[in-house]
């Protein structure tokens, strides 16, 4: 992937060449380069083996009590919803973040290439704060990137519990009427954690690839 994007680089004409510095195109050999890697590799593992463990997990719950598994599924639209808002949002973060950090890159550049330059004007200060702005941007950018994913995760962590609690009150209710046993509930309760977890890989996924997409771009 680094070498076909740097072949893309150097088939560039000129005028690419004057818009995207030399900092800019090392970020995207460097930080784009992994993330998409990443996305394509460790991501895609993961995302399988979620995916896998989800529908042993619902098979299950289904075979023991589809009634309760209805009652599990009322957790996925408003899951779904969340992540295709934070999907979109991801992306356009990321996608801001990799450019500030090849912004940041770029000033790095210059300023090694030509530290006799600013020094013999005595200009350290000036290029220490242009530096500190270009830290300052990518700073804001992570810090939105991590509060959004903080809401997202949180907010679903928050959706499955409620749900595990619902599935309780509903299983309980269920024990009393004769139509499960104790040892059913339980065994359905393990199976709805152990969907949980693949649900919340298949999120973690979803995060990642949009992360991907981003530096994709």
């Amino acid at each position: 992937l680094r070498t076909r994007t740097m072949k893309a680089a150097l088939d560039q004409d000129s005028a690419f060449l004057d818009r995207n510095r030399v900092g800019d195109l090392i970020s995207r050999l460097s930080s784009d380069s992994s993330i998409v890697a990443k996305s394509l590799t460790q991501n895609v593992s993961d995302g399988t083996r979620a995916v896998i463990q989800g529908f042993v997990g619902f098979g299950m719950m289904t075979y023991i009590s589809w009634q309760l598994t209805c009652v599990m599924g009322l957790m996925l639209p408003p899951i779904g919803a969340m992540a295709i808002i934070y999907g979109k949002k991801i992306r356009n973060l990321s996608k801001q973040l990799q450019t500030s950090v090849g912004g940041l890159t770029k000033v790095a550049e210059e300023q090694l290439g030509a530290t006799k330059t600013i020094q013999s004007y005595v200009g350290e200060k000036k290029e220490i704060r242009r530096y500190a702005k270009e830290v300052r941007q990518v700073f804001d950018i992570g810090l939105k990137e991590a509060l959004t994913s903080g809401m997202f995760f949180g907010s679903t962590g928050f959706v499955g519990n409620i749900s595990l609690l619902a599935l309780l009150m509903s299983g309980a209710s269920m024990i009393q009427s004769g139509l499960i046993t104790v040892g059913d509930l339980s065994s359905f309760m393990m199976y709805a954690v152990y969907t949980g977890g693949s649900m919340f890989g298949l999120s973690n996924l979803y995060s990642e690839l949009m992360k991907g997409a981003g530096a994709a771009a």
